[in-house]
């Protein structure tokens, strides 16, 4: 049965993958192309869809794939670019880090120095302060690049974006897939049921016509043979509950009643054409 509920269902979800995947396979292409770039995008979705639609599987999956790249590409360069941008500042702070270890251990070696010194001699008291505020600052300074670091690692997360918009990308389209195969198998449904319907509709309208003109005719045929319905029955093989349903059809149709089958109704037609034959044979 042809589920209309369904179909609108198939539709609503086709129409808003074509939205959202345009949406940003536009942008791609504009990018790429200027101007003509949302009719390129159009095209492209609109022959994948068509491809499916004709079950050209190969060359539907290469229009897929070349729908989903440009989104996709779209989406993930400013992740890609975020991500190396983040890798960059990564290393810029480790150097950093480095230069600031390498300077604290310098200030602390100098202090450890100057004080040792100054157990013995006079006038390093300012050096010694000197150096203990520089120290004290490359200290500040090193915890502050801890910090930013772990900033950094905390909000890297490029890959993880990417894998997201790639897998959405990609249940949108297998979606659009599967909707177009459900609306093309509910299309060829409705067509095959108005075919059969059409087709038996023809064939009861035969059948009737056949009824009508072999009852005249097997009417006409015991009147020149002079028999009655039995005898007719017997000697050509034909049961007599046949001849009978088939004299009195349009009255055993119109009260309900059983009618004569295709069958027997073929069975009649045969014999009655036999019959004929032979009679002009004999002539």
């Amino acid at each position: 049965m042809f589920d209309d509920k369904q179909t609108w269902l198939n539709g609503l979800m086709l129409a808003l993958g074509i939205c959202l995947i345009q949406w940003h396979s536009i942008q791609f292409w504009m990018d790429s192309t200027g101007v003509i770039g949302p009719l390129w995008s159009l095209a492209i979705e609109a022959a994948a869809l068509w491809l499916w639609w004709q079950q050209r599987t190969f060359l539907a999956c290469c229009a897929s794939l070349v729908l989903i790249v440009g989104p996709l590409a779209y989406l993930a360069m400013p992740v890609y670019e975020s991500a190396q941008l983040e890798t960059q500042t990564q290393h810029r702070l480790n150097d950093q880090k480095q230069l600031v270890q390498s300077s604290i251990t310098q200030l602390t070696s100098a202090l450890e120095s100057y004080q040792q010194t100054s157990e013995s001699r006079v006038g390093w008291a300012a050096r010694i302060d000197e150096t203990q505020t520089k120290l004290q600052i490359e200290k500040n300074r090193f915890e502050d690049l801890i910090i930013e670091t772990h900033q950094q690692n905390r909000n890297a997360l490029p890959y993880l974006t990417i894998s997201i918009e790639t897998l959405s990308i990609t249940i949108l389209m297998l979606t659009q897939i599967l909707a177009i195969h459900a609306l093309r198998s509910a299309s060829n449904s409705k067509l095959l049921i108005e075919t059969v319907s059409t087709h038996l509709l023809q064939e009861t309208a035969i059948t009737e016509d056949s009824v009508s003109t072999l009852s005249k005719r097997l009417t006409e045929r015991l009147k020149v043979e002079t028999i009655s319905q039995a005898e007719w029955s017997r000697r050509n093989g034909v049961s007599t509950k046949s001849v009978s349903l088939l004299l009195n059809h349009s009255k055993r149709k119109s009260e309900g009643k059983e009618c004569i089958s295709k069958n027997e109704l073929k069975r009649i037609y045969e014999r009655l054409n036999l019959i004929s034959e032979e009679g002009s044979h004999y002539e």
